[in-house]
């Protein structure tokens, strides 16, 4: 996300209106072609080894 600018306000944000309240709830965050955030929790999908690595890439930038 932070390559494609999108801020920790602007993806909690969006993380509230998918009613996730924290980050360590989302096991994968897609910055969609219309602007918009999808949000997948953890109880919704099996992350694999690369989603780990990019969500804790994204976090380590943003804290």
């Amino acid at each position: 996300m932070a390559k494609e600018h999108v801020s920790l306000d602007e993806l909690q944000r969006a993380l509230r209106e998918h009613g996730i309240g924290s980050t360590k709830d989302v096991a994968l965050a897609v910055l969609e072609v219309d602007g918009s955030i999808s949000c997948l929790k953890y109880d919704e999908i099996k992350p694999d080894a690369s989603t780990h690595l990019v969500r804790r890439k994204f976090l380590q930038k943003h804290q």
